[in-house]
C-alpha cells in the first residue's frame, strides 16, 4: 500500500534532503579523520566547514516548508520534527496513510495553489482583511 507521501508526490524531496544532509556529514568527517591523521589541513578544506553546516539548515529548511499536504497546505516535515517522539516524528512520516490536519489521502492532483491559498488567507485574516471577518480590526 502507498503511503500518504507517495500519493502526495512529496517523498522525493524526504529522500533528496535526506541524502545531502548525509552527503554532507560523511564529507565532513572524511576531513575531520584527514585533519586528525595529518595533524593539519590543507588550505582548500576550510570551506567544507563554513559551507555545509548553512547548507544543512537550508536544506532542513527546505524541506519544512515544501514537504506538505497537497489539499491543505498542512507542513508535513515540519510537523513531523516539532513532534519530538520516540513514537512520532520522522518515522510517522514515513508510515503516514492521511494528512493529520484534513484527512486527506495525497492522491487529489497536485496544483500547488492548496498552500498557497491557505498562506494567503492567514495573511489576510492576520492583516483583518479577512472577508469571513466584517468587524474591523
Amino acid at each position: 500500500m502507498e503511503t500518504f507521501l507517495v500519493r502526495a508526490r512529496q517523498r522525493w524531496k524526504l529522500w533528496l534532503g535526506c541524502w545531502v544532509i548525509i552527503v554532507a556529514g560523511v564529507a565532513m568527517l572524511a576531513n575531520l579523520r584527514e585533519i586528525l591523521k595529518d595533524g593539519a589541513t590543507s588550505e582548500w578544506r576550510w570551506w567544507l566547514y563554513v559551507a555545509l553546516p548553512p547548507l544543512v539548515l537550508g536544506v532542513g529548511a527546505w524541506m519544512s516548508a515544501t514537504i506538505q499536504c497537497p489539499s491543505c497546505g498542512e507542513k508535513l516535515f515540519w510537523q513531523a520534527i516539532a513532534a519530538r517522539s520516540v513514537h512520532g516524528g520522522l518515522g510517522s512520516l514515513l508510515t503516514l496513510e492521511n494528512c493529520p490536519a484534513c484527512g486527506s489521502d495525497g492522491s487529489s492532483d497536485w496544483d500547488g495553489t492548496a498552500a498557497f491559498r491557505r498562506s494567503s488567507n492567514s495573511r489576510a485574516s492576520m492583516l483583518g482583511l479577512d472577508d469571513r471577518n466584517d468587524s474591523p480590526p
